[in-house]
């Protein structure tokens, strides 16, 4: 998916990042800080401003719904504190505006 940019009053959207890097990631040389520095570089070309890091290193997809980070991130979500999600796996060109 292709990330799109939403008017937000003059105001830099405010993202988060999602990290979720598997052993195999990290085997290929790709560390949880090489993954959210992409995502900032890429935060940045959009003028998006990151407000929130969520870490889920090492943390198996099947539990990932109710891992504390998935939560705290629904909630800042829900209060509007962030309006989009960039996703570390892969290549942070894949971005979700809420």
């Amino acid at each position: 998916m292709k990330a799109e940019t939403v008017p937000t009053s003059g105001r830099p959207k405010s993202v988060g990042i999602w990290i979720r890097v598997s052993t195999e990631d990290q085997a290929r040389g790709e560390s949880p800080e090489h993954h959210e520095r992409r995502a900032r570089f890429y935060a940045e070309s959009k003028d998006w401003k990151v407000k929130e890091v969520y870490h889920l290193e090492a943390v198996s997809g099947k539990s990932v719904k109710d891992h504390p980070e998935t939560q705290r991130m629904l909630k800042d979500i829900k209060s509007g504190h962030i309006t989009g999600i960039i996703f570390s796996k892969g290549s942070p060109r894949y971005a979700r505006v809420l």
